[in-house]
Formats: structure tokens, sequence, C-alpha cells
């Protein structure tokens, strides 16, 4: 699974987006929010399939796995939360760290 330079050079993309990168107002990225990701990745490259890597409109970075009716997200912006859904049923909460990042993602992707 050493996929962490593919998803740098996605971060890096991420990075020099400016205001309005979507056209319709979306805020640059924040360096705090994509260092925050950014080492989360590290830590899950060991672990997990490569995820979509999203900048998202408040300035935030997004990561994304999908599979079938499995969906789980971490999203690194103001509140730093993890959604799950599968078959109907939800699971969300905060983001302590990237080794939170971790344990959610065995927890879930691989239950």
């Amino acid at each position: 699974m050493n996929w962490y330079s593919e998803a740098e050079s996605a971060l890096e993309a991420i990075a020099v987006l400016g205001d309005n990168w979507d056209g319709t107002g979306a805020l640059a990225t924040d360096p705090d929010k994509l260092h925050r990701a950014g080492l989360a990745l590290i830590k899950l490259s060991l672990h997990a399939e490569m995820p979509l890597i999203e900048p998202l409109r408040n300035g935030g970075v997004q990561l994304v796995w999908e599979e079938g009716d499995r969906y789980l997200e971490f999203s690194f912006d103001d509140e730093c939360g993890y959604l799950y859904e599968q078959k109907g049923i939800s699971d969300e909460g905060p983001i302590e760290d990237a080794d939170d990042c971790v344990k959610l993602y065995k927890d879930f992707w691989h239950a």
C-alpha cells in the first residue's frame, strides 16, 4: 500500500488552490487543515487503500473511501470529524489525531 507519494501530489495540488477555486466562493485551503490531513495520510498509507482526496469549500480537506454500500470520510476542517455509512446505518464523530484515523479505518472498513 505504498501510495503516499501519489497522495502527497494530490495534497500539493490542493495546497495551491486560491479563494474561489470552484467559481462559487470556496475558500483557499487552510495550511493547518492540509497539514493534519497529510499526517493522517502518512499513517493511513501503512494500513489503508488510497482514499479520494478532495478540497472542501470551507478550506478543509476530505479523505473518502467508497465501495458498494460502504462509505467512510474523514474531514479536516473546523470540526475535524468522520462519517461512516453502510446499509442505512451511520456513525459520526470527532477525530482527535492521525492515530484516530487509523483506528476508525480499521474498525469501520475492516469490520
